[in-house]
Parts: C-alpha cells; sequence; structure tokens
C-alpha cells in the first residue's frame, strides 16, 4: 500500500479532509495527503487523525470545537492541518513495525514498559455548547489519565481498551518516563476517542519500538482463521491426553464460522484482494496441509469438534455466498478428509455441501468452475475422486432410501461440472479418469438406457439415468449400451420385415422382405458391387442385420465373412488410384481429399460403409486420425489434432507461435494463403479474403494458424466429410454416439493394438482331447510365442479376421483350439466366425512353425486347408 487516504461517509464537519462540509457516498482521495504515506489513520466522533511516520507529521482534520484538533484553535478544518510537536521522523518503511501474529493461547503480562509522553485530553463536549474545558495543544497527561506501560505493550497484541487506564494503580506510575521535553518523540500509535486523542509516544532510540503501520494486517483485530503453526500442534496430542481448553475454542470458533474459514489460507503476496473468477486468492496446498494436521490427530476430541463445528457451519451455505470473496469455503471444505468419511457425514455434510453448489446462481456457478480449471492436476484428481466415491458408496449401500437417491443425483451433478471444466481447460485429466467401474456392477446399464431413451423430458430431468451422465461409464458398459441400441433397432427392422412378409401373402401387390440385409459382392470387383447395393436400400434395411455372400463361395456368413468383407473392401477403397482420400506417409494416416474427382456420393457410401460396421459390431482397418471421431461427435479441431495427422505441418504452426524475434515477418515470409499439392501441381489457396497481399505478423499470427488448421481439417474438406457423416449416421443413432468420447469412438471402429498375448493364451478354450497341457497344445503356444510381433497380428487376422484387439481389450477374443488328425502336410484351419482352429497333431516344432507361417501368409478367402 502507498499510504493514500481515501474517505467517504458524513462529512458535515469536515471530517472527510476534502475541504468542504459535505457527506460522500463514495471513497474519494483526500487530495491534500496525496504524495504523503499515511500509515495511521484512527476517527473520533467527528474528527479524523493521520499520521506520516516518514515526514514525522501529524495530520488533523473535522470537528475542532473542543479543541480537538491540538492545534491551539477552537475552530474546525475541512482540510488537513499539521498537529505541531517535537516528532521524529522514521525515514524507513522497515523501520515500522508490523503487529505480532496472535496465538489462541492466553495472552502474558508484558515486561518491556513504552513510556506515555503526551495527550491531549478533552472532557466530552457537543458543537455549539460552550463546554471547551479541553486543552488546546498536546500535552502531558497526568497519573490518572496515563496509559500503563502493560496497558501500551497490550494494545499490540489485543484490542485496546482505554477506559482501563482510570483503574491503573500508582505504583505502576514508575513506568512512565521522565525524559527531558524537549527531546524529540516518536508516535508509536495514534488513538482518536470521542472528542479526545491519544499519542502513545517514546524518546527515539535505536532498539525502541517503531511505530505500528496500519497498512498491514494488524493480526489482533483481525477475524480468527485457520492458522497451520497451530493445527501442526494436533498430530503430537496423545490420544488419552485432555486437549487444552484454548485449544479446543480456536478450533470450535473457526470451524463454525463460514466467515473464518473464508479468510483462511489467503495468499500472503495480497493477491488475494483482488478476488476474481480468476484469483480465488487462496493458497490450496497451504490448506491441504492444514486438513491433513487435522487428519493425523490422534485424539478423538480434535475430530469430534471439527466435525461437529463443521455440520453445523456447512447447514448456512444452503443460502448461498453473498460475495464471490464468500465461495472460498467451497474450495476449502472438499480438503477436509471428512469428505471421505461418506458413514458418518454423507447427510450431514457431503450431502448439504453437495445441495449448496447446485443452488448456486448462474454467475456464482460460473466463478466456482473457473476457480476449478485453476487446479493442479493432482488437487483436480482429490475433488473428482471424493464425488466418484460419494456415487459408489450410495450405489452400494443405500441406493434403497430415496433421499439418498437425492444426494446420488447430486453427486452426479458435481461430477458432470467437473467433466465440463475439465473439457473447457483442454484436459486437467484423462477423460478415463471420470470412470466409475462399478456402475456397471451396481446398474443394470441396458435398463437404464431404455428406459433414458423412452422417457420424457420431465422423467430425465426428476428421475436419475446414468445415461445423462455418460463420462462414468468405462468402455464395457458404453460397449453394453451400444449393442442394446443394435439389436434393438435390428429387432425391430427384423420384425418389421417379417411383417411385411406376411402381409406379401395376402396381398400380391406387397412385396416381401429380407429379414437380413445381404450383399451379394465378388472379389475382384468388391468396391461396385458393394457401392451399387447399397445405394438402393433404404434407411429401414440397413438396419437390418448384415450378412455377406462371395461369387462362388459356399461359406455361410455367421461373422466371419463379414470381418474379411470389411477388410477386403476398405483396403480397395483406400487405394490411391481412386484419389478420394491423401496419405500421411509420417502419421500413417489418411484424410479427405479436397481435390477428388469422386462425386460426394461415393462418400455418402463409404460413410454407410463404416456405419454398418459399427452397427455390427465389427472392427474394421479405417486409418483415420482422431480429429475425424471428434468431427462427428461435432466437437472443434484443434492444431493438436492437425499434428495427429502432419506433425511436421503443426510443428512449423506452432514454431510461429512460439517464436520471439522482432524479425518474424523477414523470417517466416508468410501471407495468409496455403499451398496445395494437386496431382503433381501446387496451388495456391487463400485463407481470407485478400489474403495474398496479407502478411503474417506477430499481432495476426494466432489468426493465421486458426485459419490454417481450419482450412485442412474443416473448410477444405467440408463436402466430403458431411457427405460421410451423413452416410455414417444413417445406420447409426446419434444419440447413443453421443455417449462417447472421440478416443472412444475411434477404438470402437478400429480397434486398438494393445496387444496381450499372455492373456491371449490364458483365455484360450480347448475341445476334445485337448487340454492346457497337452503337447501339442504346448508345442502351439511355444512356437506361437516364438514368432515375431508382426507375424502374431497376422495370426490374429487368420483366426479372427481382424489384426486389431476390441475396445474392451484381449480378454473379449476367445481363441479355441481343437485336434485335427490328420498328417503333416496339411495347414491349420482357422474358422473366423468362432475364433476356432483346428490344430492338426503335428509331429515336431519345426513342422508346426512352418505350417502355421504358411497358413497366416495365405489366409485370404476359405476352405484353406
Amino acid at each position: 500500500a502507498d499510504g493514500g487516504v481515501f474517505t467517504f461517509g458524513a462529512g458535515t464537519h469536515g471530517q472527510l479532509g476534502h475541504g468542504v462540509k459535505v457527506n460522500e457516498a463514495v471513497p474519494r482521495r483526500v487530495v491534500e495527503l496525496m504524495g504523503t504515506a499515511i500509515s495511521q489513520l484512527s476517527c473520533g466522533r467527528c474528527h479524523t487523525v493521520a499520521y506520516a511516520p516518514q515526514s514525522g507529521k501529524l495530520y488533523i482534520f473535522g470537528l475542532g470545537i473542543s479543541g480537538q484538533l491540538g492545534n491551539g484553535m477552537l475552530e474546525s478544518s475541512a482540510l488537513p492541518v499539521t498537529v505541531p510537536g517535537l516528532w521524529h521522523a522514521v525515514a524507513h518503511p522497515s523501520q515500522v513495525n508490523r503487529p505480532p501474529s496472535p496465538r489462541p493461547q492466553i495472552l502474558q503480562s508484558a515486561t518491556e514498559a513504552i513510556p506515555v509522553e503526551d495527550t491531549w485530553p478533552i472532557n466530552h463536549s457537543d458543537e455549539g455548547s460552550g463546554d471547551h474545558q479541553g486543552a488546546l495543544a498536546p500535552a502531558s497527561a497526568t497519573r490518572d489519565d496515563r496509559l500503563t506501560p502493560d496497558d501500551v505493550i497490550a494494545a499490540d497484541l489485543a484490542v485496546l481498551d482505554t477506559s482501563d487506564a482510570d483503574d491503573a494503580e500508582s505504583s505502576q506510575s514508575s513506568g512512565v518516563s521522565t525524559a527531558d521535553p524537549d527531546s524529540p518523540l516518536v508516535v508509536y500509535r495514534v488513538i482518536a476517542g470521542w472528542d479526545r486523542n491519544f499519542l502513545l509516544c517514546h524518546e527515539f532510540k535505536a532498539d525502541a519500538p517503531r511505530p505500528v503501520d496500519q497498512r498491514f494486517h494488524q493480526k489482533d483485530t483481525q477475524i480468527l482463521r485457520l492458522d497451520n503453526d497451530i493445527l501442526e500442534q494436533l498430530p503430537f496430542l496423545a490420544a488419552t491426553e485432555q486437549v487444552p481448553q484454548e485449544l479446543l475454542a480456536y478450533l470450535e470458533t473457526v470451524f463454525s464460522s463460514c466467515a473464518c474459514l473464508n479468510a483462511s489460507y489467503l495468499k500472503e503476496d495480497d493477491g488475494h484482494f483482488n478476488c476474481s473468477e480468476l484469483n480465488p486468492g487462496v493458497d490450496l496446498e497451504a490448506a491441504r496441509h492444514g486438513f491433513q494436521c487435522i487428519q493425523d490427530a490422534k485424539n478423538p476430541s480434535v475430530a469430534e469438534v471439527v466435525g461437529a463445528c463443521l455440520e453445523e457451519m456447512v447447514k448456512g451455505l444452503a443460502a448461498g455466498p453473498s460475495d464471490i470473496e464468500a465461495m472460498r469455503v467451497l474450495l476449502l471444505l472438499p480438503l477436509c478428509h471428512f469428505f471421505s468419511d461418506l458413514n458418518h457425514y454423507l447427510d450431514t455434510l457431503v450431502g448439504k455441501y453437495c445441495l449448496c453448489v447446485s443452488r448456486l446462481s448462474a454467475r456464482a456457478s460460473d466463478v466456482l468452475n473457473k476457480w476449478w480449471c485453476l487446479f493442479t492436476a493432482a488437487q483436480f484428481e482429490d475433488i473428482l475422486t471424493i464425488f466418484k466415491e460419494c456415487v459408489v458408496y450410495i450405489l452400494t449401500h443405500q441406493m434403497q432410501t430415496k433421499k439418498n437417491h437425492g444426494y446420488l443425483k447430486l453427486a452426479l451433478d458435481i461430477l458432470a461440472r467437473l467433466n465440463t471444466v475439465n473439457k473447457e481447460c483442454g484436459g486437467l485429466v484423462s477423460y478415463e479418469n471420470f470412470y466409475i467401474p462399478e456402475v456397471t456392477d451396481k446398474v443394470d446399464v441396458q435398463l437404464d438406457y431404455i428406459q433414458w431413451i423412452q422417457g420424457s423430458s420431465e422423467d430425465r430431468s426428476n428421475k436419475v439415468y446414468f445415461c445423462h451422465y455418460p463420462f462414468v461409464f468405462n468402455a464395457q458398459a458404453k460397449t453394453l449400451i451400444l449393442q442394446t441400441d443394435s439389436h434393438i433397432q435390428m429387432q425391430q427392422a427384423m420384425e418389421s420385415a417379417c411383417q411385411q412378409t406376411i402381409a406379401s401373402m395376402i396381398l400380391p401387390v406387397v412385396p416381401p422382405s429380407n429379414p437380413y440385409l445381404v450383399l451379394y459382392v465378388g472379389r475382384e470387383n468388391i468396391v461396385n458391387d458393394t457401392l451399387n447395393q447399397l445405394a438402393d436400400q433404404s434407411a429401414a434395411d440397413l438396419k437390418k442385420p448384415l450378412k455377406v455372400q462371395f461369387h462362388g463361395e459356399d461359406a455361410v456368413d455367421a461373422g466371419g465373412v463379414k470381418k474379411e468383407f470389411f477388410l477386403l473392401l476398405l483396403k480397395e477403397i483406400l487405394d490411391p488410384k481412386y484419389g478420394m482420400f491423401t496419405e500421411y506417409p509420417e502419421s500413417r494416416c489418411i484424410w479427405f481429399n479436397s481435390r477428388s474427382f469422386e462425386e460426394d456420393v461415393m462418400y455418402y457410401l463409404i460413410g454407410i460403409v463404416c456405419g454398418l460396421a459399427i452397427y455390427n459390431f465389427t472392427i474394421i482397418a479405417l486409418p483415420f486420425p482422431l480429429v475425424l471421431y471428434k468431427k462427428l461427435l461435432k466437437q472443434k479441431p484443434t492444431l493438436k489434432d492437425l499434428h495427429d495427422l502432419s506433425p511436421a505441418l503443426a510443428k512449423g504452426l506452432e514454431d510461429l507461435l512460439d517464436y520471439n524475434g522482432d524479425d518474424l515477418e523477414n523470417v517466416f515470409c508468410l501471407t495468409f494463403e496455403v499451398s496445395v499439392e494437386h496431382y503433381g501441381h501446387t496451388l495456391s489457396q487463400e485463407l481470407k479474403k485478400g489474403g495474398n497481399d496479407i502478411k503474417v505478423t506477430k499481432e495476426n499470427r494466432q489468426e493465421y494458424v486458426d485459419l490454417y488448421v481450419d482450412f485442412v481439417l474443416n473448410s477444405s474438406v467440408k463436402h466430403c466429410f458431411e457427405a460421410f457423416s451423413q452416410g455414417f449416421y444413417k445406420v447409426c443413432s446419434s444419440k447413443v454416439l453421443d455417449l462417447f468420447h472421440a478416443q472412444e469412438l475411434m477404438v470402437l471402429v478400429v480397434g486398438s493394438e494393445n496387444y496381450n498375448w499372455n492373456e491371449l493364451e490364458k483365455n484360450a478354450e480347448y475341445k476334445d482331447e485337448f487340454h492346457k497341457n497337452h503337447p501339442t497344445v504346448r508345442m502351439f503356444w511355444r512356437v506361437f510365442h516364438s514368432l515375431d510381433y508382426e507375424e502374431k497380428k497376422k495370426f490374429l487376422l487368420f483366426l479372427t479376421g481382424s489384426d486389431r484387439i476390441p475396445i474392451l481389450g484381449m480378454s473379449e477374443i476367445k481363441v479355441v483350439l481343437q485336434p485335427m488328425k490328420v498328417d503333416d502336410s496339411h495347414l491349420p484351419v482357422a474358422h473366423t466366425c468362432f475364433n476356432l482352429l483346428d490344430l492338426p497333431m503335428y509331429s515336431s516344432e519345426v513342422v508346426m512353425r512352418e505350417k502355421l507361417r504358411l497358413a497366416i501368409q495365405n489366409a485370404q478367402g476359405f476352405g484353406l486347408v
């Protein structure tokens, strides 16, 4: 603080110091004191005293009819006037005392005496009364009027009550100074009374106390707050020890008061004075340490007192915070370990906290969200864990009570708020941290989804549906929901087809309908055959279960033919000869070719193919980057998404943003246009109107990067993506896919490569005479584990029809081995529909390795033996 003085309020006697005797409704600076560092300010009935230690001057203004201005006159002054006297200047702020921090122990009597020199005591009077019996200038106080040395020292440690001065015993008079009246004095403290003033002074000495500086917090007059110096004593109290009453009283006072908690753990750099939505002004790490000390306390009395006080205090939160500074308690409370003791504090503490958060106004709610956004990853993870545990506790113990059913919704609402904050902050923690696996075990997820999609808007607002909080679902739960949705739609489509077929028997004009979507394709012309047939299918037909029949092959599609169909089809569609997609060698990903000669209907049909793969639970090889799935879920692409597609291009844009030199224009030489490769030719494309004439500078480089990212991922491929998206959602329900995160949707479509080959062996099943210790089986697993990484992937493709694993992991792949009693000339036979391997009982590992490698290298088609 620079020592400036602002006054407002009653001013009819000039006590505001503005030169006029009028009231002020808003704070106004005292201009006469500008440039003067005022460190003490004291207000009487209608006058004000100000002290400037660096100049040693006392200023006073306001009512002076009783002589309380101390300037020898009986007149009031609306402007600051100086009080004459031998006041010693304190040249440097470091010489000014800061009052000591209080402790909740009983104050000890002071042993050091500060002489009391000059006062100007005045009898009570009213303006115009004619009673002017007081002193007109500073004078030494009489023995009865003086403060004792103990009173003076205590004034720095507790609130001073000057009325005690009259009761001082004469035996204490030895503490009063008999210093030379011409010696300069240092003003220790200024005290203004009704119509009188006191100056606590002493002779200037090197080791004497320096003037109090009221610009700093005088903790003895401040609200009680949590103090870690005190809380750190708690773990050292023995379990059977009696807790000091002073300490219990301190804990009870602080934890019973929302105001005390709001005043606790404020940042020491005065940052809390600027409390805003971007600055709560709270030192959360210090708060965490303090609450940890409470948790570590072995004496049960500590937990009993603190817990009971918090339970009572939190009841007052229901009314909502009156000011932004009053919201700090919402950050501090979850740090208390009682929030994890749900057996005792769900109803009284955690539930009431959740209720308070749910009732926040829109403005207060936004502030709390922004404060949570300022958390570190560890702090955010802590509060996330609290409310996840709350949900699990209610599901496990108390779901049967309607009241705790309400607490369940409140806890889920806070998790939803945290999920929103996490997204807005760019991901403080992974989306997987929000998973609550217990939900799948405790809740009928399929029934929850069915009731959710069939319920009205009113039902959804009044009842708890976990599908309204999809972020708590792990991959297993979401896959189960998707399968439920697909099965419902398939069943409806098949029933409709059967009804149409029955109707055709009665009405010949109605054609019969196949309950399946059957595609007849040839291996040599798989793309045209597929797209031509899909173009003729209605939306209802696409909802039917898919079956594929290859020309000239007798294999019955129980799943395996379908897997191979998608594999071959997409491999052909993505061939560069069609020019529909551009390959990025760095990332091995593809993206839509903005200059393709193919019509949009081709992208539309490819979207249908991808939708059919998801709808029929088939993993496909589709090397699109994550941004495709973000766009399908209506999420905005970012520079990070461009990095997934083209690391080199994204790195160049990042370098542009990070460049600190002043010669950016000369170094990068960029304008608002991009170069596009088109069949061997380079074309220029403006990013904005007139972009080829607009240079990229420090001021507009962010705009350039944003437009560049938007061009590559959005605007240049808009027509292609929109056609693809329309085809995709013609098959898939957007409602169920909205439950998925982009990464989850990507893994659902293309699977993952998180292989665990030992788990594959662990989950294997055996038929007939085979068992895990059978010599041929043991030989097979030795041979399999000796294969290299790529050969193992080819075996997976040979056996299951895909070289990637489902979203639920390797545990979902059940390999079945059955013996085939033939000689060594035969190859293993895979039944991809059932993940079944017919394994000859080879005579040696050498023969088995040779035959297995031959089989997996030629794993296309059926009937290979």
